[in-house]
């Protein structure tokens, strides 16, 4: 289990660093989040989270202190890439981001597909 654990932050870590000159954001602050930004080096390539649970003023995450805001800031920022880390919803994120805010699938990818 440690192996596979490892061998996907080593995954995150690399797709990270080499789209660090894109603006990049995460989707979700739950409990996968959390753990997986304690384990990887190179969480401050993304900007801030977002989650629908939470407003407009943010909170952070334990350990790497990145902003979580909620969804509304969207609305004004436009990221290259969204990093979802709630990937059993992934589709209904994908349809949410792109009805409320125009941002193509595309650009909707989750920790799963980095692995």
């Amino acid at each position: 289990m440690y192996l596979i654990i490892f061998r996907e932050n080593g995954s995150i870590d690399d797709w990270l660093e080499k789209h660090k000159n894109n603006y990049l954001i995460g989707y979700g602050a739950g409990g996968r989040a959390v753990m997986t930004l304690a384990a990887i080096k190179n969480y401050k390539h993304l900007r801030f989270l977002v989650d629908k649970a939470f407003g407009t003023d943010p909170v952070y995450t334990p350990k790497t202190h990145l902003p979580v805001y909620g969804l509304e800031i969207l609305k004004k920022e436009h990221p290259d890439f969204v990093l979802v880390f709630s990937y059993g919803y992934l589709s209904e994120i994908k349809n949410e981001l792109k009805k409320l805010f125009e941002i193509d699938e595309k650009k909707v990818l989750s920790l799963l597909e980095l692995s």
